[in-house]
C-alpha cells in the first residue's frame, strides 16, 4: 500500500487507505465523517473513482453498526484504520506481522480493552510460512507497507523470517461473536484468504469485507484476482468489496 499526497484538498492514503487532509500548517488530520461525505458528493462522486467510492461506503458502513461490534483489520500496519474504527466505539482485533510495525501498534493502542493485537500473518491456513520485509525498513516505516507472506523483487536483501499464519475463516468461526467488519490489506496474499473464505461459505456471517488487491504483483495474481471477482459476481454476493485501495 503506497502513500501518495495531494496538496490543498486532497488526501493522503496512509495506514490503511483512510481519508486525510493536509493542513495549511503542514500538518495532517482524519477527514471528519461529514467532510468525506460532502467531498464524495460534491466531486469525487463525479470522478468514478473506485478507491473513494470504497472509502464512503466503508465510513457509512460504519455509522450503522452497534456500539462494540467486533471488526478485524487484517494488516492493521501502524493503525490507521484500527484508530478509525475504535474512535466509533467499536473493538477491534487487530493482525500485524510486521515486527516493526507493530511497535507503534502496541505503543499506539496501549491500555486500550477494545483492541487486541495479534502479531501473526493470515491465510487458508494455520502453518509456519516465510516473511518478507524490505530492506531499510526499521529506519522507514513507510516500508513496512510492504511486508507480505509472498516475495516481490521489492524484497531483495530485505529481513526474512518465519511467520505463524492463522487460518482466518476458522478464527472467525471459533471466535464466538459475529464479525460486523473485516479489512484486508496484506500486501498480495489476499486471493489465498478470498478464496477460503468463500470455499469456506465464512463470508456471509461477516456484515462488511473491504479487500485492497495487488493485482499488479504478478500475472497469476491478477489472475486469481479476476476469477474471484468473476465468482463474486455470479454468486451476487453484495459484501465484499474489492476496490478498498
Amino acid at each position: 500500500m503506497a502513500r501518495t499526497m495531494m496538496q490543498g484538498w486532497g488526501t493522503v492514503k496512509a495506514g490503511g487507505g483512510i481519508a486525510w487532509e493536509i493542513c495549511h500548517n503542514g500538518e495532517m488530520r482524519m477527514e471528519s465523517d461529514l467532510e468525506n461525505w460532502l467531498r464524495w458528493h460534491f466531486y469525487r462522486k463525479r470522478k468514478h473513482s473506485k478507491r473513494h467510492a470504497a472509502i464512503y461506503q466503508f465510513r457509512q458502513y460504519l455509522r450503522t453498526l452497534p456500539k462494540g461490534s467486533v471488526c478485524i483489520d487484517c494488516g492493521a500496519n501502524v493503525g490507521d484504520t484500527t484508530d478509525l474504527i475504535r474512535r466509533k466505539g467499536f473493538r477491534v482485533i487487530a493482525f500485524e506481522p510486521d515486527s516493526i510495525a507493530i511497535k507503534i501498534l502496541r505503543d499506539r493502542f496501549a491500555g486500550d480493552p477494545g483492541v487486541t493485537i495479534v502479531e501473526k500473518a493470515v491465510g487458508a491456513s494455520n502453518r509456519k510460512a516465510k516473511f518478507y520485509q524490505r530492506p531499510g525498513a526499521g529506519g522507514d516505516i513507510r516500508r513496512t507497507e510492504g511486508s507480505s507472506l509472498v516475495k516481490k523483487p521489492a524484497h531483495s536483501d530485505g529481513l526474512v523470517t518465519e511467520m505463524e499464519v492463522v487460518d482466518l475463516p476458522a478464527f472467525i468461526a471459533n471466535l464466538g461473536e459475529p464479525v460486523a467488519l473485516l479489512k484486508v490489506d496484506i500486501e498480495g496474499a489476499e486471493a489465498e484468504l478470498l478464496e477460503a473464505l468463500l470455499d469456506s461459505g465464512i463470508h456471509r456471517s461477516i456484515g462488511q469485507i473491504f479487500v485492497e488487491t495487488h493485482e499488479r504483483f504478478s500475472p497469476e495474481l491478477a489472475s486469481r484476482i479476476e476469477a474471484i471477482r468473476s465468482r463474486i459476481q455470479a454468486n451476487n454476493i453484495a459484501n465484499i468489496n474489492l476496490d478498498w485501495m
